[in-house]
């Protein structure tokens, strides 16, 4: 895990290199959020393979931190047994799923990487406990999921900036006064300062977005195969973003909505850390699509689909943010 690939067969020259299929892991995810919808209807997707959710109202119907962690591992187990792989559930040889608990989703996904397989290796930060546990964490975690260095949101920047001073850990990064972090590093580095802190990860100004802001398409004859809404999807996130930067404003998390045409709608959220960009945007609804049409059978709307609806669930100012 972390190895480099030449590194990797270096060491194992009959080492496989699989290339990673997006779409398949959107498939098979599709099942598993869907399935976490019996333990809370306020899941939010985040890639392929990550997902969030808030536990104040589940930790109190399961009856405590570890019984939820416990109910949603067995939940995520079943799912994955359900997909088809011919695996049956608790005799997964795989790694299993990661499940972390903590004061706001940055951290809470943190303590699911840092964790083991779920339920008996996973890692819950006592209620206030935040910040101590992000304290020695390399600032390097700061860079999203999937980012490379020199990418547009100037996440890499910071970070390469924060190593430089001598700023190598989280708890470093947040012991800086609010106010010089504002004054040079801009509303990015202050999000990145309160994810650090633990005390918030939401970014600064976060509000609901007004219903006016949301894009629809609409498709006659339906569609049923990811190829032929594809293009449409990348023209809604477009327009989505045109429409928002009209008013000054970014989006922080978005809502996939579609409506079949035997009056089906399904529904999923999407965020990622800090602002989702017209690329970022148009990622989600492909992988959205990819779950919702080429999924297992289970998760599968009825019939073709006829309307798409983007709607900004969650937005911040846009100002001083890439």
């Amino acid at each position: 895990l972390g190895q480099r690939r030449r590194e990797a067969q270096f060491l194992c020259p009959e080492v496989r290199v699989l290339a990673r299929d997006e779409g398949q892991e959107a498939r098979r995810f599709e099942a598993v959020v869907s399935a976490l919808g019996t333990v809370t209807p306020w899941v939010e997707a985040r890639r392929p393979g990550r997902c969030s959710f808030g536990v104040r109202g589940p930790v109190r119907l399961f009856g405590g931190e570890s019984a939820l962690v416990r109910h949603t591992a067995e939940v995520v187990d079943a799912a994955v047994a359900r997909i088809g792989a011919g695996v049956p559930v608790g005799a997964a040889t795989g790694p299993g799923c990661q499940i972390g608990m903590a004061d706001g989703a940055f951290a809470a996904d943190l303590a699911a990487r840092s964790g083991g397989a779920a339920p008996e290796h996973s890692v819950i930060v006592p209620r206030g406990g935040s910040p101590a546990f992000l304290g020695p964490i390399p600032v390097g975690v700061l860079l999203p999921v999937g980012s490379s260095v020199g990418s547009a949101d100037g996440s890499s920047d910071l970070v390469d900036v924060l190593i430089r001073l001598g700023l190598t850990t989280l708890g470093a990064f947040a012991a800086l006064p609010v106010a010089d972090v504002l004054a040079r590093f801009g509303t990015d580095g202050l999000d990145a300062h309160r994810l650090a802190s633990g005390i918030d990860d939401r970014p600064v100004g976060h509000r609901p977005a007004p219903p006016d802001l949301a894009v629809s398409m609409a498709f006659d004859p339906p569609v049923d195969r990811i190829d032929r809404v594809a293009f449409a999807a990348r023209s809604a996130a477009e327009a989505l973003h045109e429409r928002l930067s009209a008013r000054g404003m970014a989006c922080t998390r978005v809502v996939v909505e579609a409506e079949t045409e035997h009056g089906q709608r399904v529904s999923r959220r999407w965020r990622d850390e800090g602002v989702l960009g017209s690329v970022a945007v148009a990622d989600r609804v492909r992988w959205q699509l990819e779950g919702w049409l080429h999924g297992p059978p289970a998760v599968r709307p009825t019939s073709g689909i006829t309307r798409l609806v983007l709607a900004p669930d969650e937005i911040v100012p846009a100002s001083g943010r890439q």
